[in-house]
C-alpha cells in the first residue's frame, strides 16, 4: 500500500509505496485525495493515479497563468518542473495548452519582438531574451518585418527626440 507522509520542504510531500520513497509531489495533488491514494494496492496504480491528479491540476495552473499573461511552452515547463510535477504531466499539459490555442511561442515571439522594438530595444536583444525559453530556429521569424519594425521605432524615438535625420537618411 502507499503511504504520503509531509516534508520539510514548504509544498511537498513524499509519496512512499510499500516502504520505499517512490516520488515527491507537489501538495496541492494530494490535499484531498489522501484516502484515494492509501486505498491503492499496486505502484502502477500510484503511478496511474498521481499522474492523473499531475495532468488535471497542471491544465488548470497553466490555464491560469496563461489567462494572467503570455508564457512561452518553456516557462510553463520550468514553473511545473519547480513544482515536482513529472515529464510526461508536464508534456500532456503543454499540448492541452497548444490544443486549445493558449499556448502558442510563435504568436508571442512575434508580439514580444514588437514590444522589445516600441521599447526602443533591437531585434537582437529581444531574441536574445526569447532564446531562454525558445529554440528560435524552430520559429518562422519574418525578418523583414522585424527589419521594418525597427525602421518604425528608430523614426518614433527620432520623432519623439525632435531629431530630424531626414535629408541624411534614405527610409
Amino acid at each position: 500500500s502507499s503511504d504520503v507522509c509531509s516534508s520539510d520542504l514548504e509544498g511537498f510531500f513524499f509519496v512512499y509505496f510499500e516502504g520505499e520513497l517512490f516520488r515527491k509531489v507537489d501538495k496541492g495533488l494530494i490535499v484531498g485525495g489522501l484516502k484515494e491514494l492509501e486505498r491503492v494496492d499496486s505502484l502502477k496504480e500510484v503511478e496511474e493515479l498521481l499522474l492523473e491528479k499531475e495532468v488535471k491540476k497542471g491544465k488548470a495552473l497553466a490555464v491560469f497563468w496563461l489567462s494572467r499573461r503570455g508564457f512561452f511552452a518553456g516557462e510553463i515547463k520550468q514553473k511545473l518542473e519547480n513544482k515536482g510535477f513529472s515529464s510526461l504531466a508536464i508534456m500532456q499539459t503543454l499540448v492541452f495548452c497548444e490544443k486549445i490555442g493558449a499556448l502558442n511561442d510563435q504568436k508571442l515571439a512575434e508580439e514580444w519582438i514588437a514590444k522589445e522594438l516600441r521599447k526602443g530595444r533591437g531585434s537582437f536583444s529581444a531574441l536574445y531574451k526569447i532564446r531562454q525559453w525558445v529554440d528560435v530556429e524552430e520559429l518562422v521569424l519574418d525578418y523583414d518585418k522585424i527589419g521594418e519594425l525597427e525602421k518604425q521605432a528608430a523614426r518614433e524615438y527620432l520623432k519623439k527626440k525632435r531629431i530630424d535625420l531626414s535629408e541624411k537618411l534614405e527610409w
